[in-house]
């Protein structure tokens, strides 16, 4: 399996390096004490169909699919015009913008109740038209 002189020579410096890795390991952990805990409370997002069902879709946008927590629609104009509707409709229903990319694609909004994650994706195509993604949960 080995060859005679430099296979024996790299067998014997791999088994060194492990045998140093194995101690420098076992020597930093038998150098320290303590305890260290952790204790987290995930809470998953609770479905607001009612935001979803209450979103004011841009005109003429197209609903494509729904899932537990978000829709998406097939919007026939560029991604800022359908930005500047949500601008002005949202508002209207009582939600704030707390966050917006600097382009307007992603935008976080937030009422009493519910808050939204809206994505406006460009599609590719000889015509302009955007992907609204909204993902809504019970505002916490």
């Amino acid at each position: 399996m080995f060859q005679h002189g430099g296979g024996a020579t790299r067998w014997r410096t791999m088994a060194m390096v492990a045998c140093v890795a194995t101690l420098a390991c076992g020597g930093d952990a038998l150098a320290s004490g303590g305890r260290f805990q952790v204790t987290a409370r995930v809470v998953g997002p609770t479905p607001a169909f009612d935001a979803l069902d209450a979103f004011p879709a841009p005109a003429g946008a197209m609903r494509l699919h729904r899932s537990r927590l978000s829709d998406s629609y097939f919007y026939p104009d560029i991604a800022e015009r359908a930005a500047r509707e949500l601008a002005t409709s949202l508002p209207a229903r009582g939600y704030r913008l707390e966050h917006a990319s600097p382009d307007g694609h992603r935008q976080h909004w937030r009422s009493a109740r519910h808050r939204l994650v809206v994505s406006l994706d460009p599609v590719l195509g000889t015509r302009p038209a955007t992907r609204i993604v909204v993902e809504a949960d019970a505002a916490g």
